[in-house]
């Protein structure tokens, strides 16, 4: 028996509590393990605040808070290959929440922590990480391409980021002044949208136009 961080039914802040629950049992594909750090993502008030097709899956009340997590292998479901029990690893729990002490992960996206990467960044990388990855994948820039980043200091931003200077693309980011640290310090050329007209500076940096534009923020800043 171990305790979880959810809700009981859809709704605001209100309904989060804690609540005890058994451990669960992997099934055919799933490890169990030990949670160190869970991630925290916008989908996760957004799935507690009312259904998202595709997501909820019919899961019973009360549902666990949580997509991803890094942990410590507890128990293997039949058919996994590849983990152990003890193995330092992150992933995605798909069905079972990550706010709480022990989850069940799919093992076919769960992976050994690699060697000098704590579990506090490895817990923040399935969500953001995987969205940067099909995001630059589906837009499949050449070597020397320009991109514009809006909102690159959030996690998918600074994901997103690091991947395109690694395809050896350049990155324009915009975001507040606390973020230009951080973004300049991976590559990134910085317009900071509190101090500066971002459309008259992106066309002093890039006066062609961006081959691009990966926008995190939508709305009126990106019109």
């Amino acid at each position: 028996m171990g305790q979880a961080w959810g809700f009981d039914r859809h709704g605001g802040p209100e309904v989060q509590a804690f609540f005890d629950r058994p451990d669960p049992v992997p099934g055919r594909g799933e490890v169990l393990i030990r949670v160190d750090v869970a991630g925290v993502n916008p989908l996760d008030h957004l799935l507690r605040s009312g259904p998202v097709d595709g997501l909820d899956g019919g899961r019973p009340f009360p549902r666990v808070l949580g997509m991803e997590a890094a942990g410590t292998v507890l128990a293997r479901g039949q058919d996994v290959t590849g983990l152990e029990v003890g193995d330092a690893v992150f992933g995605f729990a798909l069905t079972g929440g990550t706010y709480a002490q022990t989850t069940v992960l799919s093992a076919a996206n769960t992976a050994r922590i690699p060697a000098g990467l704590s579990a506090t960044v490895a817990a923040t990388l399935p969500v953001a990480g995987t969205t940067a990855v099909d995001v630059l994948d589906q837009l499949g820039l050449p070597a020397g391409a320009t991109v514009l980043v809006n909102g690159v200091g959030g996690g998918v931003g600074l994901a997103v980021t690091r991947l395109a200077i690694g395809r050896r693309l350049h990155v324009i980011g915009t975001g507040s002044t606390a973020k230009r640290e951080h973004a300049e310090s991976l590559g990134a050329l910085f317009i900071d949208y509190t101090t500066q007209d971002v459309a008259a500076a992106a066309r002093k940096l890039v006066p062609d136009g961006f081959d691009a534009i990966v926008d995190l923020v939508a709305g009126t800043s990106s019109r």
